[in-house]
Parts: structure tokens; sequence; C-alpha cells
């Protein structure tokens, strides 16, 4: 039996077994359509399992640290611990570069792939995985869209990559090709007005049964669940709740940097930081 494991998304995983180990899903939505959140939980359920988890987000990672503590995920702890790194591609401002345009330095992929090796990461999320496969030259997206993603596989990391709804015939290919690769591919879909949201399940590779879509909701302090489970947890029914951890009031950049401790309880030296990615000076550079 091929092995899988949960992404965190409970609902998702009681009807399709979670994913696969060492491969990528890509989740698809529209500006506030829950990537983010998905994200949020895929790395929560990580860290329950004991792997080490590394996040790459456009948001501020101060503001990333914020949202998962709200989804009870003890984030101080976690990377004090060093089991939970948070990077934020750095001098990125919303609203001075469109996500779909922007690019990052030549080596920036190595970076990535010397943090994920050096820091043994087990559960990876790009938040956008945008900026990692556009390319100029659509005569070589293909190759290295399927190259991009291989090296995850690799490595052995489990990556969740998301990127925004397609809104053009060119962000359409790009969707496209990166689908043709992965094994699982998601789109949180939502109607009109702030209507019923669906977890659409575009591709799962070796699924013979389940469901094409399922409805879910976002609640504030555990994050995607079915409308059951919100309803039961909304009358007060046990074991739903899942608030935060009260946690030592702490400067984040403190607990980016704070010594892991080892086996004995020992703490060694704080571990390299790793670098940030630069958006402004890959944007300059074009």
């Amino acid at each position: 039996m091929i092995k899988k494991i949960p992404t965190g998304v409970q609902f998702f995983d009681e009807t399709y077994g979670g994913m696969y180990p060492g491969r990528s899903l890509m989740v698809t939505a529209r500006h506030g359509g829950g990537k983010t959140v998905m994200g949020i939980q895929f790395i929560a359920q990580g860290l329950r399992d004991k792997e080490r988890c590394l996040l790459l987000s456009a948001r501020p990672a101060e503001d990333v640290a914020l949202k998962a503590s709200a989804f009870g995920i003890p984030v101080v702890e976690a990377i004090e611990a060093g089991e939970f790194i948070i990077l934020e591609y750095k001098e990125y401002v919303p609203g001075r570069d469109r996500e779909d345009e922007l690019k990052l330095p030549k080596d920036s992929f190595l970076q990535l792939k010397h943090i994920i090796e050096d820091q043994q990461i087990k559960r990876l999320v790009l938040d956008t995985v945008l900026p990692w496969v556009a390319l100029d030259d659509e005569s070589r997206l293909a190759e290295h869209i399927f190259s991009f993603i291989r090296v995850f596989q690799r490595i052995g990391v489990t990556s969740l990559l998301t990127m925004p709804k397609p809104a053009s015939p060119p962000a359409h290919k790009l969707r496209k090709l990166i689908e043709d690769v992965v094994p699982v591919s998601l789109t949180l879909d939502q109607d009109a007005n702030n209507g019923p949201r669906t977890l659409v399940v575009d591709k799962y590779l070796g699924a013979t049964r389940g469901p094409k879509s399922m409805p879910f909701v976002i609640e504030p302090d555990i994050g995607m669940v079915d409308p059951a489970t919100a309803a039961r947890k909304a009358a007060g029914a046990k074991g739903i709740s899942n608030a935060p951890t009260p946690t030592e009031k702490k400067g984040f950049a403190g607990v980016l940097l704070g010594a892991k401790k080892n086996d004995t309880g020992s703490s060694p030296p704080p571990p390299r930081k790793p670098p940030q990615i630069n958006f402004r000076d890959a944007v300059k550079g074009r």
C-alpha cells in the first residue's frame, strides 16, 4: 500500500488519506481564499508529527507567526527548538509589485535548497510559488517547472505550493504546467459576495474514489473545517476548541535566532540565520 501523510485539513485527510510524502501539493485560490490558512495547517500537522518545517511568505514573518499562533501552534517553542523557520521575501511591499510579476535573483533557489538540506527540513510551504517558476523565456518553462519540483522530491521534502487563481492565458498555462508535474492539485473556491467555500480536487493521482468538491468554512482558531465540525464548535461541543497556547512575550527576531536545545537539554550556539530572499533587488535587476 502506498504511504500517505496527513495535510492537517481533517476533512480532506479523512476522505483522501492525506498526501504523498516527499511530493508536492499545489493549492490555487484567489486572494483571501484560504491558501495561507491551509499552509499553516500543513505546517501545524508537520510539527505534530515531529517534522522540521519551513514557511516562506511574502507576508511579514511576524504576521505569519501571529496568524499561526491564533491556530494554536506554539510558534515560540517551535522556533526556539529549531523545528519551525519562517522567512519572508525581504523588502516586499504589497501594492508596489504585482505578485505574478515578481522574480527572484538567480542564486535564490540554491539558497533555498541549502536551507532545506542544512536545517533538515521535511515540510515546506512556498506561499507563493510564482516567483520560483515564472520565466521570461516560455520555451523553457515546462522544463524549468519539472526540474524545480523534482528537486524537492529528490531531497525528500514534502511541499505545499500556493498560487493565485489564474486571470490570464499565461497564468493558466503556468498553472497547467505545475499541475502536470505534481500528484495532487486543489482549488479553494468561493461564490461571489463571500458565499459558501468549496475545496475542489482538480487532480489526485492514484485516487479511485472520493468527491471532487467538498464544502468548508474557515474558523479563526482552527482553520479550514467542514461545516458540520464548525456547527458543533459553534454549539459548544467538547474537543473542538484549539485555543492558542499562552507563550512568553518575545521579539520575533530573537525567536528566529533562538538557540536550539539538544537531547541533553544544553543549549548550543544559535544556528546560522538563513538568508532572506530579496524581492526588491530582483525587481530592480530585471
